[in-house]
């Protein structure tokens, strides 16, 4: 939540940017401007961090290269939009790779030397990330800009990404879900719902990667090349909706196998969810073809909008109906924001057929 409301929206922006004009400088210009920009989010960090070392004891100190670990991440990630943009995306998978594999390792290695968790997890975060940046400048080189930037442009630039940050924000908010069935139930009811809502990331990575590479394809893709990309996303969007019948079918199993018998009472707000979920799949695959076609405000107020309206509904669900309620609560926020960025698609590409006719 922290990198989402540092960055601005300037990391959809750079990617739509660069996929419109490869090689010019307005992309590379918002890149700089979020080298700057970003500075706050290592600021933040280490306070918070520093906060936590002095008030709750000696243990917290060892996490604060956590602090400078989050700043170096997100800057590699940004600046690895512009890979996105160029479709080199295995830079980008690269990167990732590296990062993960190393953290894991150094995480192994300093366990087996009789390290203790924390301090090893720290470092390693700290090692694999300042690897992640220096990568992330040998992947990505950026051209010159001889003119310097001026105020006026970076202004420009921040109220242009606007919307796509009202969006990124959106989605990050919902993470607060968990926080208010813990507070509008109890521990319990927490624990239930936190297992099931986080166990459906690994369903959300197929359209979470398509989304990422989407964008600048659907900006770039022209004719023919869009027609058959509507396709490739139909048949990908049916499969994985395939694949979430079954799980709702047999959700109780699944949930009793991964979680134990303690989570049988979570089964039917595990239906629930992954029924949303196939409303999530579909908003996630839309959000980047309509802000590939100028609709990223609109995206960006349903987003928020919708993101605070879950909220609510996973709270009152909690209170009148514990766990199931607060599964149904947002399954049906998922419904709702979907159909509504299904009426944007239909009226935008309808006004542009009546446009062309005449």
């Amino acid at each position: 939540m922290v990198q989402a409301m540092v960055d601005l929206g300037l990391p959809t922006y750079i990617t739509k940017s660069r996929a419109e004009m490869i090689g010019g400088t307005q992309a590379v210009r918002a890149l700089r401007l979020y080298g700057f920009i970003g500075l706050l989010l290592g600021v933040i960090l280490g306070a918070v961090s520093l906060t936590f070392s002095v008030v709750a004891g000696n243990a917290w100190w060892w996490l604060l290269p956590l602090a400078l670990a989050g700043w170096l991440e997100r800057q590699s990630d940004v600046r690895l939009t512009i890979a996105l943009a160029d479709g080199d995306v295995w830079k980008n998978s690269l990167n990732l790779v590296v990062r993960r594999g190393v953290a894991i390792l150094l995480l192994l290695l300093g366990i087996n030397l009789q390290w203790d968790a924390i301090p090893a997890f720290g470092a390693a975060s700290l090692l694999a990330a300042l690897l992640s940046w220096v990568l992330s400048r040998r992947l990505v080189v950026l051209e010159e800009v001889t003119e310097p930037g001026k105020w006026s442009e970076a202004r420009q630039i921040i109220r242009d990404s606007r919307a796509y940050w009202a969006n990124s924000l959106g989605a990050q908010v919902r993470n607060l879900d968990v926080l208010l069935v813990g507070l509008m139930g109890n521990p319990v009811a927490a624990g239930q719902y936190g297992a099931v809502s986080r166990s459906i990331g690994p369903l959300r990575m197929v359209t979470a990667s398509l989304s990422t590479v989407l964008l600048p394809a659907a900006v770039r893709f022209k004719g023919e090349q869009r027609r058959k990309l509507r396709w490739a996303i139909i048949a990908i969007l049916s499969l994985m909706s395939a694949l979430y019948i079954l799980l709702v079918i047999f959700s109780k199993d699944i949930v009793v196998l991964l979680l134990g018998t303690a989570y049988a009472p979570a089964s039917f707000a595990f239906q629930l969810v992954v029924i949303g979920l196939i409303f999530a799949s579909i908003t996630s695959v839309l959000t980047p073809l309509l802000q590939a076609e100028g609709q990223q405000a609109v995206v960006g107020r349903a987003s928020l909008s919708f993101s605070l309206v879950s909220l609510a509904g996973v709270a009152a669900g909690t209170y009148f109906g514990g766990v199931t309620g607060a599964g149904a609560g947002l399954a049906i926020t998922y419904a709702f924001h979907c159909m509504v960025l299904i009426c944007v698609f239909v009226f935008s590409h309808r006004k542009k057929l009546e446009v062309s006719n005449a």
